[in-house]
């Protein structure tokens, strides 16, 4: 349905995630951030990181449809961001994974989540990809002290509460961030289904590894590592504090040049642009529609031709 007429996305949301913990926010401001707890078999796992970015996905999308809920919307159009194609795939084309993939389980119950959530809502679902280069909030609320890509992270290298690191945000990179913006816990039923997902994940993780482990172990041969089991972890150890009284406002190291000279308008416009661009090349038979009363002819559509073309100036 999104293809049958041109729409500009009226809720944003952005996500991400590394094997160490998944964040996001919205663009009115909510962001969230929660961490793998380190006795799973998930933390710190790279093969896992496929399920964890389209779970973040999910809960962004979630958190987006809250809001909705709360102003009594409707028919709004969510464009959720992600930086990982896979995931960005997923929340259209999930049925295509094989039922033999690792990934096939938890993909498969965070799909149906969404189909549910958005059914529900009555909201319209659009998704797009943003390069990991440009996904800076989102990036920085995945991980603390870890590093990532050989990179720290250079806002919360020193693992601060939720209320410090909203202040450091606020301080540091104003222009890449809502006015409004502000690190908070998931509500509760997020939370349960943020630990079911994991939970189906590392379950359907241990077994591909099991059974990779017999296909690959010949007679007198030693096999790959052990399969790891699933830890024993609560909800609870995948929440950050609040607050800290012992931690500071100010980081453990200044962020760096590039980073102020980030602007919010260069940012937007990297997604207004994809945005555009995919609009534009839609084919004018898909959306153009007859108008008035027509006899013995159809009026002109062309499956090649542009739909429209990208305004000279930004939006």
């Amino acid at each position: 349905m999104n293809l049958l007429t041109l729409r500009t996305p009226s809720r944003l949301g952005i996500s991400d995630s590394c094997p160490y913990g998944m964040g996001g926010f919205s663009w009115s401001g909510r962001a969230w951030r929660i961490q793998i707890p380190p006795t799973s078999c998930l933390y710190g796992v790279s093969e896992a990181n496929n399920v964890l970015e389209f779970l973040a996905m999910a809960v962004t999308i979630w958190i987006i449809v809250k809001e909705c809920a709360t102003l009594s919307l409707k028919d709004d159009c969510i464009l959720s961001l992600g930086d990982n194609t896979s995931a960005v795939g997923w929340l259209f084309r999930s049925s295509r994974l094989p039922v033999d993939s690792p990934y096939y389980a938890p993909v498969q119950l965070i799909a149906r989540k969404v189909a549910l959530l958005i059914t529900k809502s009555g909201q319209c679902l659009c998704s797009q990809h943003i390069k990991g280069s440009h996904n800076h909030v989102a990036d920085w609320l995945s991980f603390t002290h870890q590093t990532r890509d050989g990179k720290p992270n250079p806002l919360a290298h020193d693992s601060p509460c939720d209320d410090q690191l909203t202040h450091r945000f606020h301080s540091f990179v104003p222009q890449l961030i809502p006015p409004s913006f502000e690190i908070s816990p998931l509500p509760d039923d997020i939370s349960s289904f943020v630990e079911l997902a994991l939970r189906t994940a590392e379950s359907s993780l241990t077994r591909y590894n099991r059974r990779r482990m017999k296909t690959k172990t010949a007679h007198g041969v030693d096999g790959v590592a052990s399969a790891p089991l699933p830890g024993s972890w609560t909800r609870s150890s995948f929440a950050y504090p609040s607050t800290n009284g012992n931690s500071s406002s100010v980081p453990s190291f200044v962020p760096t040049e590039p980073l102020s000279g980030i602007s919010q308008e260069n940012f937007l416009q990297q997604i207004r642009k994809p945005w555009l661009a995919r609009l534009s090349a839609l084919p004018q038979a898909i959306w153009l529609r007859r108008l008035g009363t027509v006899s013995n002819q159809v009026p002109y559509t062309s499956k090649t031709a542009p739909g429209s073309f990208p305004p000279s100036q930004p939006c």
